[in-house]
């Protein structure tokens, strides 16, 4: 009976032991879960940005080209202008 009371605690110290093995084995596949989720966002942070960065220099390519043809625009207002103070009597 000594035996048996003597190997309890040795069983009881192991089953704990175990127990908290597995804990952490879960706590580290909730850690690369939380990990995972945290790449995912990043990686659709990323392709979010890159397209508002796209956006944003295709608007300012046509803003360009838009004040461009207004230059032209009013270049031609002043030479219709000056063409108009030809015929002036």
């Amino acid at each position: 009976m000594l035996i048996l009371l003597t190997v309890l605690p040795g069983q009881t110290n192991l089953l704990a032991l175990n127990a908290a093995i597995v804990d952490m084995a879960k706590g580290t596949q909730d850690m690369v879960k939380g990990i995972d989720t945290i790449n995912k966002v990043a990686d659709q942070t990323l392709a979010s940005t890159e397209t508002m960065a796209t956006a944003s220099e295709e608007q300012t390519a046509s803003m360009h080209e838009i004040s461009r043809g207004a230059e032209s625009l009013a270049e031609m207002a002043g030479e219709l202008n000056r063409l108009v103070q030809n015929f002036k009597l």
